[in-house]
């Protein structure tokens, strides 16, 4: 599907392919163009290109086509139903960028994912990034690239710093972990650590908070789709923000939690 829509200069994502489009005449499909970083000093310009944004010739001055009032079509345009995974969209409604509530310079960056759901990624967009992302009602999405994010922090839990190759690290990679490091500047508002992983348990696993605490220490248990405890994690809050440590832990089969099909 390719949903009608006209877009402002200034709105036209980098990287995506467009038809110029003069006031009141139908967009030029036969000359594609493709807004690019480029030139000395670089800038964005309009490269002309094939439908698929290849073959690339030289690039017109971005003015070049603000000065005449031009509007863009995407070349490739799609609803939240049709939308494939793998591409990077920005998104439109009623032929307007749309934008971030908390972020107003920014415009909201979208990709989908294998089961339907969308997530932001846009790295401005700190407390968006790479969280599920509702899309407004007949959003109309421009891909301007492909995407390297194929899963969401909202599926992954929070472990503290380890090093590649570590005790813990193997045998959660073994068992099909995967990992994404992060390192918070600016703390959420529940206080991320300073140093951390986002880790996406293998299928099954769990991370239980324990009932137990210590002085100020607060410990979770890492279990298996078994019940049984692999790793045990301490959090201990300083200066508002967590530090942390994981170890392994001798194999006890934990009980209650209704974590466990």
């Amino acid at each position: 599907m390719n949903p009608q829509l006209l877009m402002q200069p200034n709105e036209v994502p980098l990287g995506a392919v467009v038809f110029p489009c003069l006031p009141g005449e139908q967009p030029a499909t036969d000359a594609p163009l493709r807004l690019l970083a480029g030139g000395v000093p670089i800038r964005g310009k309009w490269y002309p290109c094939d439908a698929d944004g290849g073959n690339l010739s030289a690039g017109y001055e971005y003015n070049a086509l603000v000065s005449r009032g031009v509007l863009l079509a995407p070349a490739k345009a799609y609803t939240a139903k049709d939308a494939p995974a793998g591409l990077e969209f920005a998104v439109f409604v009623d032929n307007k960028g749309v934008k971030y509530a908390e972020y107003s310079r920014h415009y909201v960056e979208v990709t989908r994912l294998s089961d339907g759901t969308f997530v932001s990624v846009c790295g401005y967009a700190y407390n968006h990034w790479l969280r599920r992302y509702t899309l407004p009602e007949n959003a109309i999405l421009v891909p301007h690239g492909d995407c390297k994010y194929h899963k969401t922090i909202d599926d992954a839990v929070v472990l503290p710093m380890m090093y590649e190759g570590s005790d813990v690290w193997k045998m959660l990679a073994e068992n099909g972990a995967a990992f994404y490091f992060r390192r918070s500047a600016m703390p959420n508002e529940t206080g991320d650590p300073d140093e951390f992983y986002y880790v996406w348990l293998p299928l099954g696993w769990a991370l239980l908070p324990d009932e137990k605490q210590y002085t100020s220490a607060k410990f979770e248990k890492v279990v298996d789709a078994t019940g049984t405890m692999r790793a045990r994690v301490v959090w201990v809050e300083r200066y508002g923000q967590k530090v942390g440590g994981i170890s392994l832990e001798s194999s006890v089969t934990v009980k209650g939690g209704g974590a466990f099909a």
